[in-house]
């Protein structure tokens, strides 16, 4: 991982109130514009699972649970929770939450949004431990589990359990489009796959943010999102691409913001299609990856090689040999399997970002005669395609909460949603491990329990850790308040211009 000595991300910019009379109304109006590499799937965010949505929804929505920029768990619309027997929960709300209506927040509309969660169409399926959800009173929800979960509090921290506005909702009128949150900001337009505007929602329990709007642009094209940033047509890039990274830390026009991040790359290998479903197959693609390569020519030093399922620092994290680059070896396996001459190997993916690590593969690929075809797709009909688990291979990327519950429930079990579990993976030992990983209290137990899951995904090759990327940020050098956590979640309502 490469070192920022004056520009660490954790280094919060300061906080700085420009008072009353400081900027012009003109000023005031123009919204800090924040690129985006593809359009969000939608802003009903109960039914998305993809990061641009979530990024955008936690803008507009707030969840019961968050993450601090440590990576700590907080309360957020949950005042406190307490667990008063092994299978019940109490949750006490704030009273000072209001939703973009005006309505206030009530247990009801907590109690609507997590059935809504746990029974659309795209549900999380790990809520369906949630045997049963009641409201109390107004400020006071019970949640009953089927079995025993003592860290029940981390799945309310996803944006699909964001709370929604029952009354909202039930209006036969609501516009999906214009959704009513508690968020720090509400949606003023969408257009589809060319922008997404805010308005500062001013009674935002939370204080209100500090810029009055916000606008997400949406810019496929890598070049083009940086040199929209450096004429300051955009004034933040969610995400840098790793090959500006030095070019724009040497710019003085612009700031790069850098920090370790838990996200991993995963290239994931469909055992329900021939040949991948030869563990031989799927050695030898692992055995063919030059991860440091990678890391030096496609991230520019910007990330670590990853050989483990579960990220760093995250429990259960484990360095696995098994998927050390050996070129000899993978040719040996493709022999073994039937296939000396290789084959022709098809991989799905969305963010044309990945473009420059797929010809890399393809690279690598080729020295042991697997021919590889990538394919670029709209996010949608990447997910339609993965849902239905027809591809061979697929790539995508996971940003890991502090407890690895969420990313092994999601990614390798049964409870896994096709989208999110694409390579379709279960085992009975990994189903026993989360089961007694939820139940356990003690650290180095759940430590233990999450390693031997770890091993046993790691041995089925069903997918291949490539790397964790750095988080990259970059803004004008006029926009303060740059905040974001190692999951690359940004806070946005911190954000202002500097002459405002």
């Amino acid at each position: 991982m490469k070192k920022r000595i004056s520009k660490l991300l954790y280094l919060l910019m300061p906080a700085v109130f420009l008072l009353g009379g400081c900027g012009t109304q003109k000023e005031d109006m123009v919204p800090i514009k924040v690129g985006i590499t593809d359009d969000i799937v939608s802003l009903d965010v109960a039914g998305t699972k993809d990061i641009l949505s979530e990024t955008v929804g936690r803008c507009v929505f707030s969840t019961l649970y968050t993450f601090d920029e440590k990576l700590n768990l907080s309360p957020c619309l949950a005042e406190n929770a307490e667990q008063v027997s092994k299978l019940e929960w109490i949750f006490k709300l704030r009273d000072d939450v209001k939703f973009h209506d005006g309505t206030p927040l009530t247990a009801s509309d907590v109690v609507f949004s997590i059935h809504r969660a746990m029974n659309i169409e795209k549900a999380e399926q790990s809520l369906l431990v949630i045997a049963d959800i009641e409201a109390l009173n107004d400020k006071t929800v019970k949640v009953t589990t089927t079995d025993q979960m003592n860290n029940l509090p981390t799945l309310f921290v996803r944006t699909s359990t964001s709370v929604m506005s029952e009354k909202a909702m039930s209006n036969p009128d609501y516009d999906v489009n214009k959704p009513v949150g508690s968020g720090p900001f509400k949606v003023i337009e969408r257009t589809e796959r060319k922008e997404i505007r805010l308005e500062r929602f001013d009674d935002y329990f939370g204080g209100a943010a500090k810029s009055r709007y916000l606008s997400f642009v949406v810019e496929p094209s890598e070049p083009n999102s940086t040199a929209m940033l450096l004429n300051g047509k955009l004034d933040v890039l969610y995400r840098v691409a790793a090959n500006d990274g030095d070019y724009l830390d040497l710019n003085e026009s612009v700031n790069l913001y850098q920090t370790d991040s838990t996200k991993t790359e995963l290239l994931i290998l469909n055992p329900r299609v021939a040949p991948i479903n030869d563990i031989r197959v799927r050695q030898a693609i692992a055995c063919a990856i030059d991860k440091h390569s990678i890391i030096d020519n496609v991230l520019s030093g910007f990330g670590k090689a990853q050989s483990s399922i579960i990220p760093a620092p995250i429990l259960g994290f484990a360095d696995f040999k098994e998927y050390s680059y050996n070129p000899d070896k993978a040719r040996e396996l493709l022999a073994q399997a039937g296939y000396p001459d290789g084959f022709d190997f098809t991989v799905l993916t969305f963010d044309s970002q990945r473009k420059k690590l797929m010809e890399y593969l393809k690279m690598d690929f080729a020295e042991v005669n697997i021919n590889l075809n990538y394919e670029f797709l709209e996010l949608q009909e990447y997910l339609d395609i993965v849902g239905k688990g027809t591809q061979m291979g697929s790539i995508m990327s996971w940003t890991s909460n502090p407890d690895p519950d969420s990313t092994l429930t999601q990614l390798y079990s049964k409870a896994g949603h096709p989208t999110v579990n694409q390579s379709g993976f279960t085992d009975p030992r990994v189903e026993e491990l989360l089961e007694q990983g939820r139940m356990e209290i003690n650290t180095e137990a759940r430590e233990a329990i999450y390693q031997e899951a770890n091993q046993i995904i790691a041995g089925s090759y069903y997918a291949v850790p490539l790397y964790q990327p750095a988080v990259l940020v970059a803004a004008r050098a006029d926009i303060a308040g740059v905040c974001v956590n190692p999951q690359g979640i940004f806070c946005y309502e911190k954000l202002y211009r500097k002459n405002q």
